[in-house]
């Protein structure tokens, strides 16, 4: 399936820990991203350089990809604004 930044961005809003605690970003993972659990999804992304974290806010969507893709195999794609492409291949299970 494919992403854009703003839904990646809001998917990271949920990068904090009473969301993670309470269940929250595991549901909101669950109905969004089939497949996969916050904790890989959030690996996979990380590993493709596709979030970046801030010092002074929140993790967002680095602003030079285009478009993410996750599929239910357990790989993330994110294709990047000059075209190139970086991937995992974390177990979505």
């Amino acid at each position: 399936m494919g992403y854009t930044r703003r839904d990646v961005d809001r998917l990271l809003a949920h990068a904090h820990p009473t969301p993670v605690l309470l269940g929250i970003a595991d549901r909101y993972v669950a109905q969004r991203f089939p497949g996969w659990s916050w904790n890989r999804l959030i690996r996979a992304l990380r590993a493709t350089g596709a979030v970046e974290l801030t010092v002074t806010g929140p993790q967002r969507c680095h602003a030079r990809v285009r478009t993410l893709q996750v599929s239910r195999a357990g790989v993330c794609a994110a294709e990047w604004a000059d075209g190139t492409v970086t991937t995992s291949t974390h177990e979505s299970r």
